[in-house]
């Protein structure tokens, strides 16, 4: 065995990467995006699609020589990136179980690194300044426009939520659950300001126009300069928000390797042990249609 080198406990490493996993799921919109595993390490995955929807064709008389409509099919190719993390355990941490088995430290260096994947899988996944990989953000299909007549700014967020819902294609709108992100500041102003002739908010207004919608608030699809990519939205003055139909054939995360050990772990000077971790993936929306953004930031 090479010196220095460190075998980490299996039970201690599956335990680390159910903390990953759970906390990316459960406290991150991007957790809602349906996931689609990739056998291998790809730099580029290749997502199959039909080239028209019409791959047969009718006829009056049954004839086996006849031709049928050609079913052919053509490919996505989706970037593969990831981010890494070194991460340190104390001998303390590898001799721990069950909730207690990671440090306070390590604790919040993961959860910083969630942070870090949550951003990446909206604006784009970087490597310094060079993009290695899409996010979401930018394939949606814009709104293009935003609707700046309202009689208050709760009506105002409330008549582009309408304008999102109804940008969706109805065969993805009647056909699965909608996510519905938005911003704190138009979460807030839609939940306690009251919609043009009613006496509710607007928000109990849209929930019951559309049951099927969910709503998530998070300021983390603001497009800032955290986000490396010029963006220049202020959280409590700009808005945006985002929706797309929950199904993986119109949005999917393509995840290659989900947080995990990326190469040995090592003894440090300190006697402690230091070991790389790392997740692999690409975003794509394969059907925009299905897909809504304020592209035209809110102002309030």
């Amino acid at each position: 065995m090479a010196s220095g080198v460190y075998s980490i406990p299996k039970d201690f490493a599956i335990s680390v990467q159910d903390k990953f996993i759970e906390e990316l799921r459960d406290k991150y919109p991007s957790g809602l995006i349906p996931v689609v595993g990739e056998d291998g390490e790809p730099y580029v995955s290749r997502i199959p699609y039909m080239e028209s929807e019409e791959i047969s064709m009718g006829v009056q008389d049954w004839n086996a020589d006849q031709a049928a409509a050609s079913a052919r099919l053509r490919y996505l190719d989706v970037d593969i990136a990831g981010r890494q993390i070194k991460l340190a355990f104390s001998s303390r941490d590898l001799r721990r179980s069950g909730p207690a088995v990671i440090g306070a430290k390590t604790q919040t260096i993961m959860s910083k690194y969630n942070d870090e994947i949550d951003n990446a899988k909206w604006h784009g996944n970087y490597e310094g300044n060079v993009k290695v990989g899409a996010g979401i953000i930018e394939q949606l299909a814009d709104v293009n426009t935003v609707i700046t007549e309202s009689q208050g700014t709760a009506q105002l967020v409330y008549a582009n939520m309408i304008a999102m819902i109804q940008k969706i294609a109805p065969q993805y709108r009647s056909l699965n659950p909608i996510v519905f992100i938005m911003d704190w500041k138009s979460y807030d102003l839609v939940s306690t300001g009251i919609a043009t002739g009613f006496t509710v908010s607007a928000l109990e207004v849209f929930k019951k126009a559309y049951p099927s919608v969910f709503i998530f608030p998070t300021d983390t699809i603001l497009e800032t300069a955290a986000n490396k990519i010029g963006g220049t939205d202020v959280v409590g003055t700009n808005g945006r928000m985002l929706c797309f139909a929950q199904n993986p054939d119109v949005i999917r995360e393509i995840r290659v390797k989900a947080a995990s050990p990326a190469g040995p772990a090592l003894v440090n000077l300190t006697g402690n042990v230091d070991q790389l971790w790392g997740a692999l993936w690409g975003m794509k929306v394969i059907q925009a249609t299905g897909t809504a953004y304020t592209g035209t930031v809110l102002t309030f």
